[in-house]
């Protein structure tokens, strides 16, 4: 990783990085002077910032706040000066007229716009997690498991032992009415996940009652997908994307994972999707065992045109070890470097294929990073128990779909003994229930001995299930956090790329910001918050 090599009174090390300005725990740009605007009459203050380095100058992030700028050798400067010795007047650092006087007020007011300069210190209270702050307004999304029967056995499976053994499913009434009431509740998008949903019996209803007035993600391993299924699904286009999972570029490597046949009608039902108009994106889950052949299937996708349609996104999911994986040990997990690595593959290899074939495919996970690195206030977790709720076809009340095989996260029965949907009964475990509270609990707040300076309030921590205990810290948790402190930053420093502009004037320069606009998940609104800067949710591993 490059940084600038200034010597600048003030500038400390944290995590291995270089930070400057005052040190501690501080959520918040404070207010500027009382009339709204820097008074250089008074001291100048900045928050602390981590230093980070790009091909036209340097970012100083605030990684308390999720907020970054971009400035030249001048303004780091400058700021750095500020730092080391805060409350400094104007004239302590430049000169008392002329040019570089208005350069340096000019820049002074840009960066104090975007909440890195004021006339008060930068004293914010500890942060020690998001449920004192957000809010139970409506619900966003809700999952549906109909049933967990499927007709692959695939070898990475996290719920293969439900596939196998659990015949339990949602009858189409226990559906309608849970569905009835997430709308009311306030839901927007629904997930149907499984098992294998068109094994349903009653999948078709299931997805009208859905459909007709809300969005709706698919996932479905395809094979399954008919001529008939795919003119029905059809009819839902502008409200409906089907995510089909596959697991390598030819037969020989997605049968290491799902089986052998399965990958020739997985592609079929992929293309009679497309050619009934369907939005379809792809998922994978990589392995050692297909790494290689991920990325290969990111060009391929770019390649498959139906009626002028195409698939829209290529999705990669971090396997865990549970489930299948625990049967199948020379699959083996991938590490977070080497996760980050067919990432940044499946990347090259859509521009690539992209530019062959004239299609807009988007790997999934990098769309998700660049949002989060180009917008909003700072995430904590997903919205499970939030704004996110699940039920399995058992009728559990479940956090989401990645939870399905875990009883630690069922949140209470939905439905009956006879498996009949009880009316306000959602409603009532989303508010009250004890195990939700126990999950909005989840938090990535800093625990003592974890870095002062990463980016977890950028990435937000994707999913809290992947730790084994979601009430631990963090940095010691996640299997994946070195992947997305990684993947994090290089997204903040391509937004910083995309977005900055030479300097008009000469001497320092504000060159690109990050904008504070709340980030839409899945084309919806998210958690509303009592925080004085913003509060958000992470983001999940599902994405649409």
């Amino acid at each position: 990783m490059h940084r600038a090599e200034l010597s600048v009174p003030g500038t400390e090390k944290s995590g291995g990085h270089e930070c400057s300005g005052p040190a501690g725990p501080q959520p918040g740009p404070p207010p500027l002077s009382p009339g709204g605007a820097l008074d250089f009459s008074l001291g100048l203050h900045v928050p602390r910032t981590r230093r980070e380095t790009f091909s036209l100058g340097h970012i100083l992030i605030d990684t308390e706040e999720a907020h970054w700028i971009a400035v030249n050798l001048e303004g780091l400067e400058l700021m750095e000066a500020l730092g080391a010795r805060p409350g400094r007047r104007l004239e302590e650092l430049r000169p008392a007229g002329g040019e570089p006087r208005r350069a340096a007020e000019r820049f002074l007011i840009q960066a104090a716009r975007r909440g890195f300069v004021s006339n008060r210190p930068f004293a914010r209270p500890r942060y020690t997690g998001r449920e004192p702050f957000l809010i139970l307004d409506r619900l966003h999304e809700f999952w549906i498991v109909p049933n967990y029967d499927c007709n692959l056995r695939c070898r990475h499976c996290y719920t293969i032992e439900q596939v196998m053994h659990n015949r339990y499913v949602l009858s189409r009434e226990a559906c309608r009415g849970l569905v009835d009431e997430a709308k009311a509740l306030g839901a927007e998008i629904f997930y149907l996940t499984g098992g294998e949903v068109l094994q349903h019996p009653q999948i078709l209803e299931i997805i009208e009652a859905i459909a007709r007035d809300r969005k709706l993600i698919l996932f479905t391993n395809g094979m399954l997908v008919t001529e008939e299924k795919a003119e029905f699904l059809g009819r839902f286009q502008e409200r409906l994307i089907v995510q089909v999972s596959l697991e390598g570029h030819d037969e020989a490597h997605n049968a290491r994972i799902r089986g052998k046949g399965a990958f020739a009608p997985a592609l079929a039902g992929l293309r009679r999707l497309l050619r009934a108009g369907v939005r379809v994106g792809v998922s994978s889950t990589p392995t050692r065992a297909t790494k290689d052949s991920i990325p290969l299937l990111t060009e391929q996708l770019c390649g498959i045109e139906e009626n002028g349609r195409r698939p829209e996104y290529h999705h990669l999911i971090m396997l865990l070890e549970v489930g299948g994986i625990r049967r199948h040990p020379l699959l083996t997990l991938l590490g977070p470097e080497a996760f980050s690595e067919v990432l940044d593959a499946c990347v090259s290899a859509a521009q690539r294929g992209n530019a062959a074939f004239g299609s807009g495919l988007k790997v999934a996970n990098q769309k998700i990073l660049h949002a989060c690195a180009s917008n909003g206030p700072k995430k904590d977790f997903c919205g499970a128990g939030y704004t996110i709720l699940g039920v399995d076809p058992e009728g559990n009340l479940k956090t989401c779909a990645a939870t399905i095989n875990d009883s630690r996260f069922n949140l209470g029965k939905l439905l009956d003994d006879r498996g009949r949907y009880l009316p306000g009964r959602l409603e009532q475990l989303w508010r009250e229930g004890e195990r939700t509270k126990w999950v909005r609990q989840f938090t990535l707040a800093r625990r003592e001995g974890e870095p002062e300076d990463d980016l977890r309030f950028f990435h937000g921590g994707a999913c809290w299930y992947n730790m084994p205990d979601p009430e631990k810290p963090l940095s010691r948790g996640h299997p994946f956090y070195s992947a997305l402190e990684a993947q994090a930053l290089k997204a903040i420093r391509q937004e910083a790329e995309r977005k900055a502009r030479p300097p008009v004037h000469p001497g320092p320069a504000l060159l690109a910001y990050m904008h504070r606009a709340r980030i839409a998940c899945a084309g919806g609104r998210k958690t509303l918050d009592r925080s004085e800067s913003g509060l958000d949710n992470g983001y999940c591993i599902c994405f649409a």
